[in-house]
């Protein structure tokens, strides 16, 4: 399974260094292109759906608690890194489809922070709903996709981030 980038590295990818001079020190932002953006999407997703494959194949044969809390911390570590590199980008700079696609990413992460284990001595685990967690995976993987699919009319766009991210029915 591919490496989670941690904060530092993925702000050094993000950034370059700026000549200094005595009045100026510091980093310029790199702000790639929609094909770049789009590929760090795909790569993010892909590391997901990974994830995803070791919750259900479970080849370690851990407990299902477990295995579904390490994906759940895998997953929002990649949420977190897609909306990071997103950050230099005003909404207007973007194309509606990746403005749509930044909404679930944040939608996705108060899900995931509000479905958390807690690691407790006496119930391990407790808190974390497996179940809900799997809803929510299903429902982010098919909203991204939904989302950010070219073949995607703008008014399905549009159901699918209401019905994602504020919960109206499609």
């Amino acid at each position: 399974m591919g490496e989670v980038l941690s904060q530092s590295m993925l702000s050094e990818l993000n950034t370059a260094p700026m000549a200094e001079s005595d009045d100026h020190k510091g980093n310029i932002t790199k702000v790639f292109s929609a094909d770049i953006v789009e590929g760090m999407l795909a790569e993010g997703i892909g590391e997901i759906k990974r994830s995803l494959d070791v919750l259900y194949y479970n080849p370690g044969n851990m407990e299902q608690h477990v295995n579904a809390a390490a994906c759940r911390g895998i997953t929002l570590g990649h949420v977190e890194n897609m909306l990071h590199f997103m950050e230099p980008y005003h909404d207007a700079s973007l194309r509606p489809r990746h403005r749509g696609t930044r909404r679930v990413l944040r939608s996705m992460r108060q899900r995931l922070l509000q479905n958390v284990p807690m690691m407790d001595q006496s119930t391990p685990y407790a808190g974390f709903d497996v179940l809900r967690f799997g809803r929510d995976m299903i429902q982010f993987l098919t909203a991204f996709h939904k989302v950010l699919s070219v073949s995607t009319k703008s008014e399905d766009r549009n159901k699918e981030l209401r019905w994602f991210c504020r919960g109206i029915k499609k």
